[in-house]
């Protein structure tokens, strides 16, 4: 009888590939962590980019909603208020995220390091899963290709994202289920990982079923009725698993639409990014993985020499039809001209263009290039000298080709390394065919030597990428927290003056402005451009508040860290080690009541000054609280320009410099300035009060509060325009003088309308507004369908207003306000993925049943 001891053992020796698939990765990135001093090995993070800027917040929020056992609809820390599980279907819903929970909430750095080492060592697992199924063998040389794909520079350098990493790591699970589907009818396996890659990420699963769609029509269908049926099966398999992730897949498909970026999906011209050679050569070995660039014609695409030389073998090498051959050669020829035309590579990108961060859907060439060395290497007895040398003569001149014709500048220490450990594989290879070493012992000196390649270049790789250091960013947590305590849980938003990554204040958990995510209100990112504050493409910052705005969006308290400037002229409330909480002295709403017709406000002006001044007087009656300062035509050293509007001029400029255009504000004394100004090729700006620097930052399109100017100031706006290949563009500066007595006036009327919040949750609000006559009650809250709104406990219609505010109509007097909201798509998504999982289950049964007879 076999001891519990013999068990394991034996379990062990049986299971030794996968559990090495599993491990070798795992050493490696370890090892990684250990050499640069990753968690818990020192303070720094695998987490980089956007990893850092967008995903540790967003980590942080969902960990406190785990924690409270909190409602996944909704969050108010952040955007003014956002669709949380919309966030959360496109960058959180992995079902390995829930590890965080196990840590601590001062750990959470190092928990999503960890869950990026344990997602890519899975995917060494997946991929040796699938290999094993493919082959129906127990081979050590699984372990080549496993590790080649799990340590690419494709998972090295976009690894950060780690929520790609969850779908891509079922990426081979899904093609186990494919060949089931294929050869055995049984669509199980293919539905529930299929589902399961779906649920991991949206964005990369849209990449997935292209793929799948390209491996079906390149399978070896037997006849046109092995087509036609296989096509049944597979498209009611994708409809099924896809149902079945509904849950998540609706919420985040109608997130995405919900974006600025969903008004970008035109399809581009035709053209091509570069040289191909400059793509093909990020095959050589040491080359730097790319964690962002903004040039598209990029790509990571290392995955090991040995990988270059199978491939040529697979084409020049015997027992391989000509069919097959054609079909491998045009599949990643598809690839390879995805990769440099606009509009293959904007469909493969989710009809999107691939901001900074170039092809994404590397990783599915990268499995085809692993899958064809992986199926050579297995018929490598079958294969003759001549074969082998030809391969390596094919190999040879590819590489020369990448090194020769690339324009991009290639290290010596590139080129001597692929040289180097070609030149190995090479004699490995015919050593072995040639029969002067035993055959088995060559391969296992190739599977020595490629994960000794493949273990310097991860090393090399995560060198290159650096590490962000944690304390840097992240050690005012702790005193964000003490003044967080003393702010209390109101609903009142507050906001960092400075901040260390863009969405820090979500990372506190703070009721906040800023958000910037791929999920953010394309409506709202619009209105708060129209207010005069920072916006990109999927962004808005608290950056260019005025007295109006912080009290229409409920800003009641700003942080000041030592270096910040209070531009808004809160009041010190306390004092703590690194920074001061300071307090709007108005009081603040959630909501106001408008006595006008804002269907009159002109909010699309280019000028935020006027669009605020046109704000007030068409909901309350008042003049304009901003008042212009005319501007001047500027001097101007290696720059041509022509007036268009106020303030606004088209420019050529012949260099850089940083007075290119220098304007000089009339101001008398007396005022109080804000500026603004647009000019996407202006690299700095700099506003000058006499020899005092007031500004000296890349200020473009927010407003900025200079401060009262003395008479006899002169206020000077130095604009530096950008020496690139374009030299032209257009410039708009504006200028006012806020007006203090007529913004007081302002606010005695707006805070008597000011909606009074009794009782909130996550995704509810209850309240009361006091109107003097009928009209709309406007909330500082995304408009959004999800919200519904009871007056009186009728429910009452939503509105937008700007685009991007929610309203409601109400008639005079006091009224109860009673604010729900449920996600969009939520109860659609419910509703497929029970049914999606019921009908899963009854094909589950079914199986065994049918099993159960023939048995």
């Amino acid at each position: 009888m076999m001891t519990k001891k013999n068990k394991v053992t034996a379990w062990a020796r049986d299971n030794r590939i996968y559990i090495g698939s599993f491990l070798i990765p795992l050493i490696i990135l370890i090892g990684v962590c250990i050499a640069y001093g990753v968690q818990p090995f020192g303070d720094k993070s695998l987490v980089i980019i956007d990893g850092l800027h967008q995903y540790m917040p967003f980590f942080s929020e969902y960990y406190d909603k785990l924690r409270n056992m909190d409602s996944l609809f909704y969050s108010w820390n952040g955007g003014l208020g956002y669709n949380f599980l919309a966030l959360w279907s496109y960058y959180l819903s992995s079902p390995l995220n829930l590890l965080i929970v196990f840590f601590p909430k001062t750990a959470l750095n190092m928990a999503v390091s960890f869950l990026i080492v344990l997602k890519i060592s899975l995917t060494g697992l997946t991929t040796a899963s699938f290999l094993i199924s493919r082959s129906q063998k127990h081979n050590w040389k699984v372990l080549i290709f496993s590790t080649a794909f799990a340590l690419s520079n494709y998972m090295i350098g976009y690894s950060w994202n780690v929520m790609w990493l969850d779908s891509i790591l079922m990426l081979p699970l899904v093609l186990m289920g494919f060949d089931r589907l294929m050869k055995k009818q049984d669509c199980r396996m293919y539905c529930w990982t299929l589902a399961l890659a779906m649920i991991g990420n949206f964005y990369i699963a849209f990449m997935i079923c292209i793929f799948l769609v390209l491996w079906f029509l390149f399978y070896d269908h037997t006849g046109i009725v092995s087509f036609i049926k296989n096509g049944i099966l597979f498209g009611a398999g994708s409809i099924l698993g896809a149902a079945m992730a509904a849950i998540g897949l609706i919420p985040a498909y109608l997130g995405i639409m919900n974006t600025a970026s969903a008004d970008m999906m035109e399809l581009p011209e035709h053209s091509w990014y570069t040289n191909i050679w400059d793509i093909l050569s990020t095959h050589l070995a040491v080359t730097k993985p790319i964690t962002n660039d903004n040039f598209d014609g990029n790509a990571n695409l290392y995955i090991g020499i040995l990988s270059i030389v199978l491939l040529c073998l697979y084409v020049f090498g015997r027992r391989i039809s000509l069919q097959s051959k054609i079909k491998r050669v045009l599949f990643l020829g598809i690839f390879i001209v995805s990769f440099n035309e606009q509009i293959l590579n904007f469909i493969w990108h989710g009809f999107h263009d691939q901001y900074g961060i170039p092809n994404r859907f590397a990783f599915l060439y990268l499995f085809l290039i692993m899958l064809t060395g992986f199926e050579v290497l297995e018929k490598i007895k079958a294969m003759r000298w001549k074969n082998v040398l030809a391969a390596l003569v094919a190999a040879g001149i590819l590489g020369g080709l990448m090194i020769l014709q690339s324009e991009k500048e290639i290290g010596l220490v590139t080129i001597g390394v692929s040289a180097g450990v070609f030149v190995l594989y090479g004699l490995i290879l015919l050593c072995g065919v040639i029969r002067k070493l035993p055959l088995k012992r060559c391969v296992a000196f190739l599977i020595a030597a490629a994960l000794i390649e493949t273990a310097g270049c991860a090393f090399y790789g995560y060198s290159e990428i650096g590490q962000i250091e944690v304390p840097k960013f992240f050690s005012d947590t702790e005193a964000v927290n003490q003044v967080k305590e003393d702010i209390g849980d109101d609903l009142e938003r507050t906001s960092l003056l400075s901040t260390k990554m863009l969405d820090e204040e979500i990372w506190h958990n703070l009721k906040c402005v800023t958000m910037f995510g791929s999920t953010a209100n394309g409506s709202a990112v619009s209105m708060m451009n129209h207010l005069g504050f920072y916006t990109g493409a999927n962004e808005y910052l608290y950056k260019g508040a005025t007295p109006l705005t912080n009290l229409l969006l409920n800003v009641k308290y700003n942080i000041r860290r030592e270096d910040d400037t209070n531009l808004n002229n809160f009041k010190l409330v306390k004092s703590y080690d690194n920074m001061d909480l300071l307090e709007n002295p108005y009081n603040t709403y959630i909501g106001y009541g408008v006595e006008g017709d804002l269907s009159e406000w002109y909010y699309e002006s280019a000028y935020p000054f006027r669009v605020q001044n046109d704000f007030v007087w068409q909901a309350y009656g008042v003049d304009e609280i901003f008042h212009d300062i005319p501007i001047s035509d500027p001097e101007t050293v290696d720059c041509e320009i022509e007036r268009t509007n106020d303030g606004e001029y088209t420019f050529t400029n012949t260099s850089s410099q940083a007075d290119n255009l220098v304007f000089t504000l009339p101001t008398v004394g007396g005022e109080d300035l804000y500026i603004h100004y647009d000019g996407s090729q202006v690299t700095n700006a700099i506003v000058k009060v006499n020899d005092e620097i007031r500004v000296s930052k890349k200020i473009n399109s927010e407003i900025y509060h200079i401060g009262l100017i003395e008479p006899g100031d002169v206020v000077k706006v130095y604009l530096q325009l950008a020496d690139d290949d374009l030299k032209q563009g257009v410039v708009r500066l504006s200028a006012a003088d806020f007006d203090q007595a007529q913004f007081d006036s302002l606010y005695e009327i707006m805070s008597s309308t000011g909606v009074r919040v009794s009782s909130y949750t996550s995704s509810s609000i209850d309240g009361t507004v006091l109107m003097e006559e009928d009209g709309l009650v406007l909330f500082s809250i995304p408009y959004d369908e999800g919200w519904t709104v009871k007056v009186d406990g009728v429910e009452t219609g939503i509105t937008a207003v700007a685009d991007g505010l929610l309203a409601v109509e109400t008639e005079e007097g006091l009224h109860t306000l009673e604010l729900d909201y449920v996600s969009p798509g939520f109860q659609s998504g419910l509703i497929l993925t029970i049914g999606g999982l019921s009908l899963f289950l009854a094909l589950c049964l079914a199986t065994v049943w049918r099993r159960k007879q023939k048995g």
